[in-house]
């Protein structure tokens, strides 16, 4: 809650903190064994310093080691200043507590043990010490109220936002395909590994008439609510233009103008785009700003990549798109993916790459599903 917490909330509770642990200076003159009034500016400096610390560790914690330590540096430099240290003495009477500083007569002379009071003196003693306590209960009180109440704010606040995550998550994951997509021929399965934070990754395989088959995948920069909120709306546009024109060059052109309407400059989406027809055997395809598409022959040893230099989508309001073909054989097997895939990283830091990827499709054999199951595996024991 405290990594999360905005500036003004940060605020909040460090005076929360600062009222709690404020009360070691009141609390710090009633320890102290000898009877007589303090002086109440060495109460107040107390107080500042002792609180000033507290809140100063939870203010600037998250800016720096170096802005704690010199906070604490700081206060504490105040403390000294204001001869504010505790010493406790043990002699056959017992333990002793005593102030520094504060426990030197005005003479120059410590403070002896046995002292004559008045009765002026004592009651002026009885009132600090009255007013010490209640300041002490009025401190602790008021900080554990500003304390509760700034807390309960952050759970109420982290508590909707988790489920609008929730939420966002089930959007995303509704954006899938559920099974395993299967024609007269070709079979299409796909997966998705959730991240900590909700992402912008999806992908959609469609039936088309002709009859052609259609494969997308795309891939929101950024993450959070508002990446899921773009994909589902990139989704539903894919959908709206394939009923009008499957071509990849016109299915680019109006998303790219649909997102570039309704994005952010600094929002833009990575798309990948197929198109099969089986009667000819010819696949058009078009990439934008995406990770190539990989494509395995029946015999082959190597992996051919596919790729069209396109910017991503949304990013240039006039852009003219490429697109290219190739003829399928039987056998032929296409792996469409997003970077997530490629930055997954082991305990080094290094990242499974553009390198494994096309060897792990190769050793991946059998069916769709077995082939992503295969690679996923792949980059799970590497990561």
């Amino acid at each position: 809650l405290w990594k999360a917490m905005k500036p003004s909330a940060l605020r909040q509770l460090a005076l929360a903190v600062f009222l709690l642990f404020g009360v070691i200076g009141p609390l710090s003159t009633l320890m102290e064994s000898h009877i007589r009034v303090v002086p109440w500016r060495f109460v107040f400096v107390q107080t500042v310093a002792s609180g000033g610390m507290a809140a100063s560790i939870i203010y600037f914690a998250r800016k720096g080691w170096w802005m704690v330590m010199l906070s604490v540096i700081v206060w504490s430099w105040v403390t000294v200043q204001n001869s504010g240290a505790i010493s406790f003495n043990f002699d056959e009477r017992g333990i002793h507590v005593e102030l520094g500083g504060v426990g030197i007569s005005s003479s120059g002379s410590p403070a002896t043990a046995e002292t004559t009071i008045g009765e002026e003196d004592l009651n002026a003693i009885y009132t600090q010490r009255s007013v010490l306590g209640a300041l002490a209960i009025a401190l602790i009180a008021s900080g554990y109220f500003m304390f509760i109440r700034v807390i309960s704010k952050e759970l109420e606040q982290h508590a909707r936002l988790e489920t609008e995550v929730t939420i966002a998550r089930e959007i995303q994951q509704s954006l899938l395909p559920l099974t395993t997509h299967e024609t007269a021929c070709a079979e299409v399965s796909g997966a998705t590994v959730p991240a900590t934070e909700v992402g912008g990754d999806f992908f959609d395989v469609m039936d088309l008439s002709g009859p052609e088959l259609a494969v997308a995948i795309a891939d929101v920069a950024g993450h959070g609510v508002g990446a899921g909120i773009l994909a589902a709306m990139t989704k539903s546009a894919l959908r709206s233009q394939l009923q009008n024109d499957r071509a990849p060059l016109q299915v680019l052109q109006n998303l790219n103008h649909t997102i570039f309407e309704v994005s952010t400059e600094k929002i833009f989406v990575t798309f990948a785009y197929l198109l099969a027809s089986p009667s000819t055997g010819i696949v058009r395809y078009a990439t934008a700003g995406h990770p190539p598409i990989l494509l395995r022959t029946m015999n082959d040893s190597e992996v051919h990549q596919l790729r069209t230099v396109n910017v991503g989508l949304g990013m240039k309001e006039r852009f003219t798109f490429t697109d290219s073909e190739f003829q399928l054989t039987p056998g032929t097997a296409l792996l469409l993916y997003t970077d997530g895939i490629l930055e997954a990283a082991n305990r080094q830091g290094e990242q499974f790459g553009a390198d494994r990827l096309p060897q792990a499709f190769l050793r991946a054999r059998g069916s769709s599903r077995q082939v992503c199951e295969a690679i996923l595996s792949e980059v799970n024991n590497f990561a």
